[in-house]
Parts: structure tokens; C-alpha cells; sequence
């Protein structure tokens, strides 16, 4: 046990500074972390509980709307008071955006447009007012045209996406192959392609069929740069699998009286006539031999 008793009595004055020092501690450890709860907010007359950071942000948000909305609301109570001085007659205002210099030439050009009218006869009246009339049915005309082309349009686009996507479906289920994001993008590529270049779209099956082919070409440069160890790592247990099922086919399928030798020379068979053996029963002699 440590001595205490060199450093002397606690001085009754420090006495309330330590008790104080050791309740802030306290108070501060039983603080609760807002972070760590969960919180309700009632939004659109429903309650949902959010975590802290989540209130945070949506707090955020909402100043930053209200302060869009209160710009709106002033901008529309401003324009709604121009108008009430332009009913009453007052356009003062419009020089006060305009400027001084833009009116009066505003106000010229619609002068001498009012002094022309006056010195029309009735009859160049009337055809300047059936010409005006005219030219407006003819501007309506061709919005209508625009908004109806438009409108074609949008659904040709629409009908040739769908046709394509849809040739494009079936090329990859002719092919059985899955639709994964790499293949689909260059058969894209190839498709928008043929477009730009050609001015005509390229059969989808034939822009797969090109896409399969530069992946094999990868594939095989790939597979070509490997070693036998990382090949093994590299393929699928059901692609090994299937190799040495197709070798082991291969050499079943030989002669056995024709097989290379162990050093890879061609076999001499000296009696024609000998009987050949089956390559069933050569197998079972060679477990027979080796098989103990």
C-alpha cells in the first residue's frame, strides 16, 4: 500500500473542487448519445422513427425548401403587384425594368404602326387584318404539325427500341447464352455502330456472333499466357472435369496396337495377321496387371 502520508491532509477548500470535478464526470457519462436513438418525427401526419444523422439531413433539406419556397412566394407577390399597377394604368414599371432607352423605341415602333392603320383605306385595312389573321392559323397549323410529328416520332422510337430489344432477346436464347451486362453492351456497341457507319441496323444475332467471337479471342489469349498450375486454378471444376472426360475418350477410341510409343515414336506392328485386341480388353489387362 502506498504512503500518502508526506503529501499532507486534503485542504478542506479542495474538497468541493474534486466532488465537483468527479459529479461533471458523471453527468457527462450519463449523458445519452443522441446518435445511438432513434427518434419520431411526424411527416405528412404520419409517424416514422429516423436515426439522428437521418433528422439531421432531413432538417437540412427542409431549411434549404423553405428558403426556395420563400423566394418563390416573394417573386409572385412582386409580379402580382405589377399587374395590379398595370390594370390601373400605371406602367412606370415596365420603364423600370426595361430601361428608358428600350421603351421609347417600343413606343415609336407601335406609334408609327398606329399612325399607319389610321392612313389605311378601309380596304388595305381589311387585308392587313385578314394577312395577320392568316399567318396566325398558318403559325397554329404548324405547332400542331410539330406537336403531331413529335408525337409520331416518340412512338416510332419507342416501337423500334422495343423490335430491337426483343430480336435482341432472341439472339442471345438462339445462341443460349446468358444476357450479362459485358455481352450486352457490345452487342450495343456493334448495333450503334453498324448505324453510324452503314446508315442501317446490324442483325443483332450477327453483332452476338461477333461478340462471342472477340471474347474467345481474349479468352484464348488469356488461357495462352497461364500455367498449367494457374489453369487448373483458374477453370471451373466441371470445364476440368469434362477435358479429361474427352481425353480419356480419345485414347479409348485409339488402336492399341497403333499407340505412340513411350518416347512418342510411331508403334511397329511386324504380324499383320496378329489378332487385334479390343481396347475393352486391353484396359482389363492393364488393371489386371497393375491392379495386383
Amino acid at each position: 500500500m502506498a504512503d500518502t502520508s508526506a503529501a499532507g491532509p486534503i485542504a478542506p477548500a479542495a474538497i468541493p473542487d474534486a466532488v465537483a470535478g468527479v459529479t461533471d464526470e458523471v453527468k457527462a457519462d450519463a449523458t445519452p448519445d443522441f446518435r445511438k436513438y432513434k427518434h419520431k418525427l411526424k411527416i405528412n401526419e404520419k409517424e416514422q422513427d429516423l436515426d439522428y444523422d437521418e433528422v439531421i439531413k432531413r432538417a437540412q433539406k427542409s431549411s434549404a425548401a423553405d428558403e426556395v419556397f420563400r423566394r418563390a412566394s416573394a417573386k409572385e407577390k412582386q409580379l402580382a403587384a405589377l399587374i395590379d399597377r398595370a390594370k390601373e394604368g400605371d406602367l412606370d414599371w415596365i420603364e423600370e425594368l426595361a430601361g428608358g432607352e428600350k421603351l421609347t423605341k417600343w413606343a415609336e415602333k407601335k406609334l408609327l404602326k398606329i399612325i399607319e392603320m389610321n392612313e389605311m383605306s378601309p380596304e388595305q385595312r381589311e387585308l392587313m387584318e385578314e394577312r395577320a389573321a392568316r399567318k396566325a392559323l398558318e403559325e397554329d397549323k404548324k405547332r400542331r404539325e410539330d406537336g403531331d410529328n413529335e408525337q409520331r416520332t416518340t412512338a416510332l422510337r419507342d416501337h423500334a427500341a422495343k423490335e430491337i430489344d426483343s430480336k435482341i432477346d432472341e439472339a442471345f436464347k438462339a445462341a443460349r447464352l446468358p444476357m450479362t451486362p459485358s455481352r450486352i453492351e457490345r452487342v450495343a456497341q456493334y448495333l450503334d455502330a453498324s448505324l453510324s457507319v452503314e446508315g442501317a441496323l446490324l442483325d443483332p444475332a450477327k453483332a452476338l456472333q461477333r461478340v462471342q467471337k472477340e471474347m474467345r479471342s481474349d479468352a484464348r489469349e488469356v488461357l495462352e499466357s497461364l500455367t498449367p498450375e494457374e489453369l487448373r486454378e483458374f477453370l471451373p471444376k466441371k470445364v476440368l472435369d469434362a477435358i479429361r472426360r474427352g481425353d480419356v475418350a480419345d485414347v479409348r477410341a485409339q488402336d492399341p496396337l497403333r499407340r505412340p510409343t513411350p518416347d512418342g515414336q510411331p508403334r511397329k506392328v511386324t504380324d499383320t495377321k496378329q489378332k487385334r485386341m479390343s481396347t475393352d480388353a486391353y484396359f482389363t489387362n492393364l488393371e489386371k496387371k497393375f491392379g495386383g
